[in-house]
């Protein structure tokens, strides 16, 4: 693997000076490091694609993405010094080449985080080249039956996330018939797996695409209904059970009655949207899924009923975080495959 830092090879450090020219070019944000990386080696398979006498023609090429996208092998002539050498080709080649490229830099996944800058940038670019496919995605996301999108219960960079996950997918069905991104996310990521179908969501997912095509009159993807309704599904569904959960991990805190002391503990818990805090009393103790007892406090049966006990001091270390969090996660995993079917 090429990265900066760790192998800065003659042939790296041109391929990442032309691959940072041709994302300031096609005016994306800078990547991460490894996102860059993958580009370098999209761009490198490319460029020896066009030496093999292979290029792409603009007039015989069709993309997804209809951006006018700049003349990359001219403009790249311009900026950098030394400027590279990519061969005699034709213009329409070289617009080709530039927009495949293109395409490709758009299909990567350069946000992983979805702020102000991709809803300004990426989206008014994609509602105006590419109107189509927005309104396909932001009138889904609109008119999709679901209490979490209609009671605003996901965060804005969540729902940000999602948006541009879902152009991205709607790109790559429309181009290679499949999503891409999910095939290789089921495939790496077994955990995914995991997660318990939702019929009920898979067909408000339905619905709804039919309704947005057809009232739309989106004829380009209506061939496209069965593919587009598991891909959104999926996508929408593994968002969900993080963010909104259908089942939640019961944790009864047993500890001295004391905020200050613990406070650290408390906030850990809090911010899982998974966890739900229960009352320590000893009649409600066999309702938690884990009770997180002092250290102080002999361990005797009636204190915790028939739950999991993870006991905890005050003066816990950072290894103990890690410990409780594998504890709680693998509960919620185990209840989630039992009982995560719910209606949303």
């Amino acid at each position: 693997m090429v990265r900066d830092g760790l192998l800065k090879t003659p042939i790296a450090i041109k391929k990442s000076r032309e691959v940072d020219a041709i994302i300031k070019m096609f005016d994306m944000g800078r990547p991460n490091l490894v996102t860059r990386e993958i580009a370098m080696y999209y761009a490198a398979v490319a460029e020896q694609r066009a030496k093999d006498g292979h290029s792409l023609s603009l007039q015989n090429t069709h993309f997804a993405l209809k951006y006018p996208v700049p003349n990359v092998f001219e403009e790249m002539t311009e900026q950098l010094d030394p400027a590279p050498q990519f061969g005699p080709m034709s213009i329409g080649e070289q617009m080709g080449e530039s927009a495949a490229l293109f395409f490709l830099f758009n299909f990567l996944p350069f946000y992983v985080t979805a702020g102000t800058d991709l809803k300004s940038m990426v989206v008014k670019r994609f509602e105006r080249y590419n109107p189509e496919i927005h309104t396909l995605v932001t009138e889904f996301l609109t008119k999709l039956p679901v209490d979490f999108i209609a009671d605003g219960m996901l965060p804005e960079a969540t729902m940000n996330m999602l948006l541009a996950n879902l152009l991205a997918v709607t790109v790559s069905i429309l181009e290679f018939g499949e999503d891409l991104t999910e095939t290789i996310a089921y495939e790496v990521n077994e955990k995914l797996h995991q997660t318990p179908d939702n019929p009920t969501l898979r067909k408000k997912v339905r619905q709804t695409l039919e309704h947005i095509v057809f009232s739309h009159e989106l004829d380009d993807f209506s061939d496209y209904l069965d593919t587009l309704t598991g891909s959104f599904y999926r996508n929408v569904l593994q968002l969900v059970v993080q963010f909104v959960p259908p089942v939640k991990v019961k944790v009864a805190v047993v500890i001295e009655q004391t905020l200050l002391g613990y406070i650290d503990l408390l906030a850990f818990l809090m911010s899982q949207p998974w966890v739900e805090l229960t009352s320590p009393d000893n009649e409600d103790l066999d309702q938690a899924d884990l009770v997180i007892m002092s250290s102080t406090v002999p361990d005797v049966y009636e204190k915790k009923g028939n739950a999991l006990t993870f006991k905890w001091a005050s003066t816990s270390s950072n290894d103990w975080y890690g410990e409780l969090y594998a504890t709680l996660r693998q509960i919620w995993d185990d209840k989630l495959s039992v009982d995560g079917d719910g209606d949303y």
